[in-house]
C-alpha cells in the first residue's frame, strides 16, 4: 500500500475543504455536538504529531505544536466555544505543512514487513491496520468539515 500517496490525497483534501473559508467561519460552531474547522484541522495534524512521537523519540515534542495548542486539540476535551482561542488558518496550514513533510519521510522508512507486524507490545493490529485506521479517522474529520461547511452555507467542493 502507498500510504504516503493515500495521506497526502488526505491532507490534500482537507485543505480542498477549507481553502475558501474564512477565519471568521472556520471558527464557528453550528451546534454543541460538533466542532468548528479549526479545531477538526489541528486534531488531525496533532493525531499524527502523537505518532511521529512514538515511532521517532528524536522528535522535539514541541516542534509542531505547544502544550497549549496540544491540550485544545486533544481527544476526549471539550474544546472551547471562543473562535479567539484558536491558532490563525494560515498557523494551522503551516503546521499541516510541516507534519505532512515529517508523516511522509516517516511512512518512507517503514518496510513492507514492519507494516505486518504488530503496531504495538499490547495489540494483534498490525502497523498496517493502525495506518488504516488513521485513514479512516482523517476521512471522518473530514465529513465533519464538509458538514460545518454545508452549515455555515458554503458549497459543496467535490462531485
Amino acid at each position: 500500500m502507498n500510504f504516503t500517496r493515500y495521506f497526502r490525497d488526505s491532507s490534500a483534501m482537507l485543505e480542498k475543504l477549507t481553502a475558501d473559508i474564512t477565519e471568521e467561519h472556520a471558527g464557528k460552531f453550528l451546534n454543541d455536538r460538533v466542532n468548528n474547522i479549526k479545531w477538526h484541522k489541528g486534531h488531525i495534524a496533532l493525531t499524527r504529531v502523537y505518532f511521529l512521537e512514538r515511532w521517532n523519540t528524536d522528535l522535539n515534542p514541541q516542534r509542531f505544536f505547544g502544550q497549549s495548542e496540544r491540550k485544545l486539540f486533544d481527544r476526549g476535551g471539550t474544546p472551547p466555544r471562543n473562535p479567539d482561542e484558536y491558532p490563525t488558518l494560515e498557523r494551522l496550514r503551516g503546521v499541516i505543512r510541516q507534519v505532512d513533510e515529517a508523516w511522509s519521510v516517516q511512512l518512507e522508512t517503514f518496510t513492507e514487513v514492519e507494516l505486518q507486524r504488530p503496531h504495538s507490545r499490547t495489540s494483534d493490529e498490525s502497523l498496517q491496520d493502525l495506518l488504516v485506521f488513521l485513514l479512516t479517522h482523517e476521512a471522518y474529520h473530514c465529513g465533519q468539515v464538509g458538514l460545518v461547511r454545508a452549515g455555515i452555507g458554503y458549497p459543496g467542493v467535490f462531485g
